[in-house]
């Protein structure tokens, strides 16, 4: 998972942000598995949200993962 992790943020800080820029979907799809399994260890949405360096991530990886 820490090599996985490290890849996702490192893709995602590469990623121009910024409203109406949408995450290619195999991306978004890894994200918001790594985030499902973070969820099931116990992680907090804000939580997950700070490690990938997104803020605005939480409410995507919350409404992608329920």
């Amino acid at each position: 998972m820490a090599g996985d992790f490290r890849g996702l943020k490192r893709e995602l800080s590469r990623r121009e942000s910024g409203r109406g820029k949408r995450y290619p979907a195999e991306l978004r799809a890894r994200v918001v598995a790594w985030a499902q399994q973070r969820r099931a260890e116990g992680a907090a949405w804000p939580a997950i949200a700070d490690e990938l360096g997104l803020d605005r991530y939480a409410e995507l990886c919350r409404s992608e993962t329920t």
